[in-house]
């Protein structure tokens, strides 16, 4: 584990200011790298923060040996859910965690959406646990019939219709929802690992299917169930990660790798979108 540790700097946060953890991955020195220059970008902007580097190393056994039988995204990223459960483990109630994939873009000056969270008065009637990004995607192309099926949600209904979050880049609050939604979407991955594989659907899929986004259908889904149950969502659309005070998803190829996958062309439809919405 790479560790940028607040302790190492003269920066102090500024009053009333929670505490911040920023986390990423890299499956291998590539993606470890691309990981530092990301990360460390964070970390001139919140000098502060602690951020943590997670490298295969760091995972448990079980995931290792599922990611050598299944490499794409390192066992279709289970490790995902499984490092932000186990960087709140480290934090205190009220701590602010931020995971970002590595290949993600850093602005220049701090990020807006990041800020009003660490500087929320959790006194106040209404606070937010977690702010998320809503791609431009509708998330029945990007779904599989089976982890709706699965998570007994109906295809055709407004979870089926409406726009798919990303798992790219979120933070959260550390409080009893948010701990209590990141348990369960690391369950779920952890017990049912074949909902994020590239395997032929028994329920059928919606008409417009086009692909399976693995983790993100699932964080997608949960995350769109849990905040019908209490988990309070901040939404960023478009306009909010165009603005030049947003991480921007995807900013980076990946290492070696042309980009004619169809995760690449999803993100850069979605980027797309966004430009024009931006213009408009």
């Amino acid at each position: 584990m790479i560790v940028y540790s607040s302790e190492t700097s003269t920066s102090k946060p500024l009053r009333n200011q929670a505490k911040l953890w920023i986390v990423s991955f890299g499956s291998d020195s590539d993606y470890v790298s691309i990981a530092i220059d990301t990360i460390s970008r964070l970390h001139k902007l919140y000098p502060y923060s602690n951020c943590l580097i997670y490298e295969v190393d760091d995972l448990p056994d079980d995931i290792i040996s599922y990611a050598k039988t299944y490499s794409v995204g390192y066992g279709y990223w289970q490790w995902k859910p499984w490092l932000v459960n186990e960087t709140l483990e480290k934090m205190n109630e009220g701590d602010v965690l931020l995971y970002v994939d590595g290949r993600c873009g850093v602005p220049r000056r701090s990020i807006d959406w990041l800020d009003s969270l660490l500087h929320q008065d959790t006194n106040q009637a209404e606070t937010v646990d977690l702010v998320a990004w809503m791609t431009n995607e509708v998330e029945h192309k990007w779904t599989t019939g089976d982890l709706f099926h699965k998570l007994n949600l109906d295809i055709n209904s407004s979870y089926g219709d409406s726009f798919q979050y990303a798992a790219t880049f979120f933070a959260l609050r550390l409080n009893k929802a948010s701990s209590n939604f990141v348990n369960n979407w690391h369950s779920f991955m952890k017990d049912n690992p074949e909902f994020c594989r590239d395997e032929i659907s028994q329920i059928a899929n919606h008409p417009n299917f086009v692909n399976n986004r693995h983790d993100q259908s699932v964080f997608s889904l949960m995350l769109k169930r849990y905040s019908s149950q209490g988990l309070q969502l901040r939404t960023l659309i478009q306009k909010d990660i165009q603005n030049g005070r947003s991480i921007i998803p995807h900013d980076k190829p990946h290492p070696g790798a042309p980009e004619k996958n169809a995760s690449i062309r999803f993100i850069k439809r979605a980027i797309k979108k966004t430009y024009r919405l931006f213009k408009e």
